[in-house]
């Protein structure tokens, strides 16, 4: 006996060995008679042992329990764990299938006994001596640093990869208990008394029989059964969640109502994002730094896709993968470019006493033209301003750091207009009077020109642009005339809308959110006028100034009432009821010429911006907030806003501000100086 048993010794030693049919007698050796000092612990189908060996070595042995032991699944977890050698997918080294009778009393006490076969099931796995994945898990400010997170949610993926693509298992009880960590913290995926497989054909099935853990359960499994790999993947989303904050809280998919679950899962990704950049921007290694931030950003994009409520929008474990991997070759191809050419070129002042409400204050050493133009691109951590003499400056606001500086080529004119085009990953710039020209630029995987192209009558310069939120299209305003540009088409001109007047030099453009058919101008002929992307003329033309007007845009109350809201040189912000085509709210008299106004995307809060560098917020319910100045020369000349809810960005010749909003009281009573306000057309 003893030399078998120095037989599976070596055997077990070997961890390319295959898994071995060991005896019932030799395990309970190893575990002392499976006492309970050997437990190591205890999972939904039986207690697991640890199992010395005579070297030394410890291998763990789960004993399942007989009463809920189907034979099936002993058979289908065996097959199942014969085939997996992996580094995140914890060892199989044996098991033991032995049955014995024994004589069991009758439950009605009558002292008579029946003879029954009693399976002995057990399965031995490689021990993993740094406990499960929850033992480790805890708020982001304490605990494991980002870096070793990162390595353990890669694991995790990488091991699903496997199991999915190679091995063409389901787990169906991912959770951080059932993640290993090794001596070294390399996560191995443990315990597959659940798990279903599927041929190379099959993708779902419906089973009657659920059991899993809940809080990780896929809701499509929960609630009908639906067994796919999309149930591991909703599993993983959770966990992803939990390595990253420390819990497994997320937002509430509003499946009725996108627009709000959009906002509230940038507003979560916003606060996530912002607690790790706190901890992670004392670092003294700036690329690291860097580098870990936007891995941040992307695990928590990746997580909040594998939890949507909807199974078809859940990526593939592949897909995660090739995401992580392609986001770990950019991060190292964009730190080999910025030993050549990367140069920190911001600074955050330290003035938030002067004016509390802002968050950050950004000032730039490079360039030192003047800015006339901004945009926020609301999928990356990134503003883009315009300047003169043909500059575009690229900043990082979270690592407040400039990313790219860009020198239109021979151009020496002011930079007008700039607009980021997410989906494509693009900016495209508008240039002042002499020009005419919109050039058009890819960002990734590095900044670089791909389109320029002249529009209709360009001797004073492109005004506006604006880029359809869905179709492939950009609006651009130049010397009166708007043209609607296909870039699907190689940017091909598709309409020219017709000029009214010899004042109709239109200064802005905006789409409609509500029918992305519509859009709005504003104009020096006092005017703002709604059009149809079917029509070379207005829908209808709306009065009421008596100055230019510079700025418009839309929204929404929250009965769902769409307005206009415009701001002219006359000093005064008007709001346009778009049924009725009238003017039904007044706000001014302000002190200096209204040259932005912008209806914040996710909070009912307007934001007009005034040329003496005054920001005043107000309610879509007409009840004025607060005001308060950035000061500088140039005043609120650029305006605009996060997704996320309560960020506004905005900037004057020579800084850029951000700052937090809250949909509070209003601070000074309506009526006062700076709170004026009247209905009627004014």
């Amino acid at each position: 006996m003893a030399s078998i048993y120095d037989e599976f010794e070596k055997k077990l030693e070997d961890s390319n060995a295959t898994p071995l049919s060991l005896p019932l007698d030799f395990l309970k050796n190893i575990t002392c008679d499976f006492s309970n000092e050997s437990v190591l612990g205890q999972g939904g189908f039986g207690l697991v042992y640890k199992g010395v060996l005579r070297s030394g070595k410890i291998i763990a042995v789960k004993k399942l329990f007989e009463i809920r032991l189907k034979e099936e699944t002993f058979q289908n977890e065996v097959s199942y764990l014969m085939g997996i050698k992996h580094q995140n997918v914890v060892l199989f080294v044996g098991y033991c299938a032995e049955s014995k009778w024994e004589a069991i009393e009758q439950p009605s006490g009558t002292g008579k006994h029946i003879f029954a076969e009693m399976p002995n099931r057990l399965l031995c796995f490689e021990y993993v001596s740094n406990k499960s994945l929850d033992k480790h898990i805890s708020d982001e400010s304490l605990g494991l640093e980002w870096n070793m997170r990162y390595d353990i949610i890669k694991g995790i993926c990488t091991g699903m990869h496997f199991l999915h693509d190679e091995c063409h298992i389901i787990h169906l009880d991912l959770k951080p208990e059932n993640i290993l960590m090794d001596s070294t913290m390399t996560p191995k995926i443990a315990d597959f008394g659940l798990s279903r497989i599927f041929g190379e054909q099959q993708s779902r099935i419906i089973t009657d029989n659920r059991t899993g853990t809940c809080g990780y359960m896929a809701p499509e499994y929960l609630i009908r059964g639906l067994v796919s790999k999309k149930a591991d993947i909703f599993s993983m989303g959770v966990i992803v969640i939990e390595i990253i904050t420390g819990h497994r809280d997320y937002p509430y998919f509003q499946q009725d109502n996108p627009h709000r679950t959009a906002a509230s899962l940038q507003q979560f990704t916003d606060k996530v994002l912002l607690s790790w950049t706190n901890k992670l921007i004392s670092t003294p290694d700036n690329k690291s730094t860097e580098r870990s931030i936007r891995q941040v950003r992307q695990c928590i994009g990746i997580a909040l896709e594998c939890v949507d409520p909807s199974m078809e929008k859940r990526p593939t474990a592949k897909d995660i993968l090739e995401m992580l991997n392609g986001l770990d070759k950019m991060v190292a191809d964009n730190e080999l470019q910025s030993d050549i050419q990367c140069k920190d070129r911001l600074q955050v002042l330290n003035t938030t006493q002067a004016i509390p409400t802002l968050t950050q204050i950004i000032s730039r050493e490079v360039p030192k033209e003047r800015m006339i133009s901004l945009d926020i691109n609301q999928t990356e951590s990134w503003i883009a301003t315009g300047h003169d003499k043909g500059y575009i400056d690229i900043c990082d606001y979270i690592m407040q750091k400039s990313m790219c500086l860009v020198k239109i080529k021979d151009v020496p004119l002011e930079v007008t207009t700039i607009k980021f085009i997410e989906r494509k990953q693009w900016f495209i710039v508008g240039l002042g009077p002499g020009s005419g020209k919109i050039y058009v630029y890819s960002y990734k995987p590095e900044v670089q020109i791909i389109r320029s192209f002249r529009v209709k009558r360009y001797l004073l310069g492109i005004n506006s642009l604006a880029v359809h939120p869905t179709q492939p299209y950009v609006l651009s305003s130049c010397s009166g005339y708007i043209q609607l540009w296909d870039w699907d088409k190689n940017w091909e001109c598709i309409k020219t809308f017709k000029k009214l007047s010899y004042f109709g030099m239109e200064l802005q453009l905006a789409f409609n959110p509500k029918d992305t058919n519509e859009f709005a101008s504003v104009s020096p002929d006092l005017t703002a006028k709604l059009w149809s992307l079917d029509s070379p003329k207005p829908k209808y033309i709306l009065a009421g100034h008596s100055d230019k007007v510079n700025c418009v845009d839309f929204f929404t109350t929250d009965d769902n009432q769409q307005y206009l809201i415009t701001g002219s040189s006359d000093k005064f912000a008007k709001i346009w009821d778009m049924q009725t085509k009238t003017c039904v709210q007044t706000f001014g008299e302000f002190k200096s010429s209204v040259i932005s106004v912008v209806s914040h995307p996710s909070l009912p809060v307007l934001i007009i911006g005034t040329r003496d560098g005054a920001i005043h917020l107000w309610g879509t319910n007409f009840r004025y907030k607060r005001q308060l100045s950035i000061g500088g020369p140039g005043g609120a000349n650029g305006l605009t806003c996060l997704t996320a809810l309560g960020r506004v960005v905005m900037g004057n010749e020579s800084a850029l501000f951000m700052m937090e909003i809250l949909d509070e009281e209003p601070d000074a009573p309506v009526g006062s100086e700076e709170a004026v306000g009247s209905s009627g057309s004014n």
